[in-house]
């Protein structure tokens, strides 16, 4: 009877320290934050389009959203989005985040079928799929390119992007 008693207490215990440990890891524990940035421009036309503008902008401050608690709209938006009327450094706050995830946020489509994309000056395909990673820096175009060289020369680089960084300290990078 002893026997069968310890084959149901000792596994009943070991769930309930395992499930004890999980919980103080959660609470006093939490995951790192995320926050890097990355640079993108978007040429259509031989022309750089400008997304300063407010309807590209997230209006909430960088980390403002407890990661936890977000609905699935409000984690979309921390994925990938812009801050400060700034137009060519992308803010990720969740790791995995993918170049689709900015494009679908500030709501700006286009044929992927009609793109030509550099990566670091290094031509990609399949850019929407492509994560977005700190400091890189994407040029796009859109239709058929003209002058690719004279685009390319104006790569957002790792200064600027730091740059941005500085001129915001709540928006900061985490990860460098």
């Amino acid at each position: 009877m002893l026997k069968k008693l310890l084959y149901i207490i000792i596994p009943l215990f070991l769930v309930l320290l395992g499930w004890f440990g999980w919980m103080l890891k959660e609470k006093y524990f939490p995951p790192p934050a995320v926050h890097y940035h990355a640079g993108f421009i978007v040429v259509k036309d031989s022309k750089i389009v400008d997304f300063s503008g407010n309807q590209y902008m997230n209006a909430r401050a960088c980390g403002s959203m407890e990661h936890k608690h977000l609905t699935p709209e409000e984690e979309q938006l921390e994925k990938a989005h812009l801050h400060d009327h700034v137009g060519d450094v992308v803010h990720v706050h969740i790791n995995g985040a993918l170049w689709k995830d900015l494009f679908k946020n500030i709501d700006y489509p286009f044929d992927e079928n009609n793109v030509t994309v550099y990566n670091n000056k290094e031509k990609i395909t399949d850019f929407k799929n492509f994560p977005i990673m700190p400091y890189q820096s994407l040029v796009i175009f859109i239709g058929k390119p003209t002058d690719e060289k004279k685009f390319l020369d104006q790569t957002v680089t790792k200064k600027h992007i730091e740059d941005i960084e500085k001129k915001s300290e709540s928006c900061a990078a985490t990860d460098k």
